[in-house]
């Protein structure tokens, strides 16, 4: 089928600003730009709205952002006694897994006086925190513990509760889906396959789910399902049109909020953080990937971290023609951006995170690092950005994110940090089409409009990037992947 789409401002992304008014597209692949005397099956008038090559979220977590729209979620609340309160108005005499916890003082004392025979688990809105009741303590064999359980225990935690039917595994995925279309996201680079039913159960509940709700999926395999993903036999990158492999997740660091992100400055508690595994362990993690051909992305978030991540890259350097990935880089010291340029990597920037962690996040770093969300300092040294959300962290709305970019303003106080590392709003633009698509190893395909690329694509109201002073009015009106129409601003 042939679709004419007319009466838009469709920016191709091949050269600046370059835009044309109408294109066709044929079977999910457009066939030209511009004027063509070609009969179309079908037509989708833009109405004069603002068109860009479908946006991708570079970094989230689909089935994890689905968990929180499907389970009770307490996001919003960050008052103790009012939690007390939704937690005794949740509990119904079974496990109570609960999303979106803001730490604010919660013990197992206080969920024990909920349930001594049923777990209890509120995991913490950055994902890797977790409070649990002593039943949850018991299994684990941490009855010392407060309940309050950080990283690898919070993980463990989590492996602890009761795993989700592949039924409603495939309604988190669904409702995370629906959600994303929502937003204009036609495609994201996720990581899952661990934390629900194993890398076989979640990879085909994912296959199952985009094979009727059209969403380019990336799949990032967790280090610990990479015998798993051996044991398949299923070829690392393509599954489908719609389903890819992507590089090995692994996590080197913590984060910022529970004082665990490796930082060459201490914490006022005097630590400077953790690593995730010790250095032995995460040698021979880095040698087995690099023995199997497969690329790496690296949860890095301290500014020690990067630097010590650029030097495990640099000793044992992926295989030619592919490149690593390095998942936050949210802070740096200017020594380490030579070492970084001299590698093939690839960054994957959260801007949200300067608008929902600043300046609380400077307050836990009384000597700060040199670089802080140094976005622009990292494209005037050539490096690849790709833009992501880390949802359910955040919301994953692009367009806060852009704003976050262009901006740099804190949502807590309103002031603007870092000036200097302002991008551009294509700049930024970039971040979710061009650039987000570059760890697909498909840039030829996808990320413009050109003739032979995918028919993804995301409308908006308002064209932004001619009038920067209308972002704030934008909203999606149409997205659309593979030639379909996934969402329609009713």
């Amino acid at each position: 089928m042939i679709t004419h789409y007319k009466n838009g401002r469709c920016y191709t992304l091949v050269n600046g600003e370059a835009f044309v008014e109408e294109f066709f597209t044929k079977d999910g692949k457009i066939i030209a730009l511009g004027s063509q005397p070609i009969l179309p099956d079908r037509i989708i008038d833009l109405q004069g709205y603002t068109l860009f090559p479908g946006w991708v979220d570079a970094h989230l977590h689909i089935a994890g952002y689905g968990e929180r729209l499907t389970l009770p979620n307490l996001n919003k609340l960050t008052n103790k006694a009012e939690l007390l309160e939704q937690l005794r108005a949740s509990f119904q005499q079974e496990p109570l897994y609960i999303q979106g916890y803001h730490e604010c003082g919660l013990t197992k004392a206080d969920l024990d006086a909920i349930s001594t025979s049923h777990p209890i688990l509120m995991r913490h809105a950055d994902y890797h925190s977790a409070t649990v009741n002593t039943v949850l303590l018991t299994a684990l064999g941490l009855t010392q513990s407060n309940g309050v359980l950080h990283e690898l225990d919070a993980q463990r935690a989590v492996f602890a509760m009761p795993r989700h039917s592949q039924k409603i595994l495939k309604t988190m995925i669904s409702n995370a889906i629906h959600s994303l279309h929502r937003f204009g996201i036609t495609g994201g680079h996720s990581d899952d396959l661990h934390y629900f039913n194993g890398f076989t159960e979640t990879l085909e509940a994912f296959e199952e789910v985009v094979n009727d709700l059209p969403f380019r999926a990336h799949l990032l395999i967790h280090y610990q399902e990479v015998d798993g993903f051996v044991k398949s036999k299923r070829p690392w990158l393509d599954q489908s049109p719609f389903v890819q492999l992507g590089a090995v997740k692994i996590f080197y660091d913590g984060t910022l909020s529970s004082q665990t992100a490796w930082m060459a400055n201490p914490y006022p508690n005097g630590s400077i953080g953790e690593r995730i595994m010790n250095t032995d362990a995460f040698e021979q993690t880095l040698k087995k990937m690099r023995a199997l051909q497969l690329p790496v992305a690296l949860h890095t978030i301290g500014d020690l971290a990067l630097e010590e991540v650029g030097h495990w890259l640099k000793k044992y350097p992926v295989k030619k023609g592919l490149h690593d990935r390095i998942i936050h880089a949210s802070f740096a010291q200017r020594s380490t951006l030579s070492l970084l340029q001299s590698l093939p990597v690839i960054l994957d920037i959260q801007p949200q995170f300067l608008s929902s962690d600043l300046p609380w996040g400077l307050a836990l770093l009384p000597s700060p690092t040199e670089l802080i969300y140094p976005w622009k300092t990292y494209l005037h040294h050539d490096l690849i950005l790709c833009g992501g959300s880390d949802a359910p962290v955040e919301i994953p709305n692009p367009l806060k994110a852009i704003q976050a970019a262009v901006r740099r303003v804190s949502d807590h106080d309103g002031k603007t940090y870092g000036d200097e590392e302002k991008l551009s709003m294509l700049e930024a633009i970039h971040l979710y089409t061009t650039q987000a698509n570059v760890p697909t190893y498909k840039t030829h395909e996808r990320g413009k409009l050109a003739s032979g690329y995918i028919a993804d694509f995301t409308v908006f109201n308002v064209d932004f990037l001619q009038n920067p002073e209308k972002l704030d009015q934008a909203f999606v009106t149409m997205t659309i992947v593979d030639d379909q129409v996934v969402y329609s601003h009713k």
